[in-house]
């Protein structure tokens, strides 16, 4: 997550899709970083008089929209450039998958990881019903919280038009914390895609995915 009050921006970060590389890209203007070395009174005091609860610095990096909006005057918030970034539910598995073989301490007991198959088959259904990435821009009630999402497949586009956006427009945009494999549709049999097509039902309503095998050549 990056809050600049100098930018005038908010960038909610949905895990893997590109969360750490925005970062890198954009992070130096976070408030965290700039009050960084700031005695904590007065971090305080300047977050305050810039109608934002000191206690936002403790915030998760992954928190999710609507526990910021709390954080914050209602004007704050409101004047904020709120962006967030998702990606195709059935890549995001398999990066996800890849991630946590990378990082085995990361890995869930309720999930199975011998294999990607016996991972996404293992998957519980409910686990998200608001949406695993739908979560993080919009409330309960369905409201979207955020002014631009952008789609991991338009990666590069999309951030340069959150740059122009927010007056960063000469950032550039390197791929850090990123997982190698081939094209996620040559890993999913119709079983699987089945499977995330049911998991992840909410996001792909809300993103407008396909959800059609066929359209992804699986079958």
């Amino acid at each position: 997550m990056i809050l600049s009050l100098t930018h005038k921006f908010l960038f909610i970060h949905v895990y893997k899709v590109a969360g750490t590389s925005i970062v890198q890209a954009l992070g130096k203007t976070d408030i965290r970083k700039v009050l960084g070395k700031e005695h904590p009174k007065t971090t305080s005091l300047y977050l305050r008089c810039s109608g934002v609860n000191p206690r936002f610095v403790w915030m998760e990096d992954h928190a999710l929209a609507k526990d910021v909006r709390p954080m914050m005057r209602r004007q704050t918030f409101d004047s904020l450039y709120k962006v967030g970034f998702v990606r195709n539910p059935w890549d995001l598995q398999l990066s996800l998958y890849k991630y946590n073989i990378k990082y085995p301490h990361l890995q869930r007991a309720r999930q199975d990881f011998s294999s990607f198959e016996r991972f996404i088959m293992s998957a519980p259904e409910d686990e998200f019903p608001g949406g695993q990435q739908k979560r993080f821009l919009f409330d309960d009630d369905g409201n979207q919280l955020v002014d631009f999402i952008g789609r991991y497949e338009n990666l590069a586009e999309d951030f340069r038009a959150v740059c122009r956006e927010i007056g960063m427009e000469d950032t550039e945009l390197e791929h850090h914390n990123a997982t190698e494999h081939a094209h996620w549709s040559t890993y999913y049999t119709p079983a699987m895609f089945d499977k995330v097509r049911r998991h992840a039902r909410a996001d792909i309503a809300a993103f407008g995915y396909a959800e059609d095998p066929a359209a992804y050549a699986i079958h």
